[in-house]
């Protein structure tokens, strides 16, 4: 998405539930409410007004700034000005949905598919779904981010070979081989019926033989791939606790 697609404001609800996963939105509804009044109140190229989005009123911020990157750059920046404590509880509630991708749980009903699935599986190669919107995605490192966001979701234990984000799919799909069957079904389990940036991921099994004539290189790779950094941004919620949602 070029900035100059992006709307000049953003839905201050929506920046909100971009930031905190549902699960701990009641118990951090103060931290949220002193961090939104801040920006509304101190932070002079931002004007708190009210826009019609999808047919719907909501309080919004606008950029007010003649010149500017994408919208959510601009809030990077506008975050990082706030008077907040390093490694805060507030620090924590309002930085890392900036810029990073973030996994917020699971949900539960998921179980019984993912064991019926893998049971049948003799493939080392997936495919899966609503990763992304391409549209809204900013910044030539996105599709960066997701690999080492999956690579953190599935740790060592994957052996995860071969990614490859389809930066354009409509479908916000994501290729992944595994170095041996057994991986690929590990992969399965941690991806299939998470919730990623709000979104639920869906996973499936494809065969070698699909995966490799779309991917010819594939075939040759074999060394385990690892995330690009050490931060483990994307898994900062789950730290805190095995987040299930029904």
């Amino acid at each position: 998405m070029n900035s100059g697609d992006a709307l000049p404001y953003v839905a201050v609800s929506h920046v909100r539930d971009i930031l905190i996963p549902p699960i701990q939105r009641q118990r951090k509804r103060k931290l949220w409410n002193e961090a939104a009044n801040y920006v509304s109140k101190n932070d002079s190229r931002v004007r708190l007004e009210t826009q019609r989005i999808a047919g719907e009123d909501f309080e919004v911020w606008r950029w007010t700034c003649q010149s500017s990157p994408a919208l959510n750059h601009k809030f990077k920046s506008l975050y990082s000005s706030l008077p907040i404590e390093k490694n805060s509880e507030i620090e924590q509630l309002v930085v890392p949905g900036i810029g990073f991708k973030v996994w917020q749980g699971q949900i539960k009903h998921t179980n019984n598919i993912i064991s019926r699935t893998i049971e049948c599986n003799d493939s080392c190669c997936l495919k899966l779904g609503n990763m992304f919107d391409y549209e809204l995605e900013s910044g030539s490192d996105w599709t960066s981010r997701i690999q080492d966001a999956i690579l953190e979701k599935c740790g060592d234990s994957s052996s995860i070979v071969h990614i490859h984000v389809e930066r354009y799919s409509n479908r916000g799909s994501v290729y992944i081989k595994c170095s041996q069957i057994e991986d690929a079904k590990e992969t399965f389990k941690a991806m299939h019926g998470c919730i990623f940036d709000g979104r639920i991921v869906r996973a499936r099994f494809i065969s070698n033989q699909t995966y490799h004539s779309l991917f010819p290189d594939a075939a040759k790779f074999s060394e385990p791939l690892k995330p690009s950094n050490d931060s483990v941004r994307s898994m900062i919620f789950l730290a805190e606790a095995n987040i299930y949602l029904s």
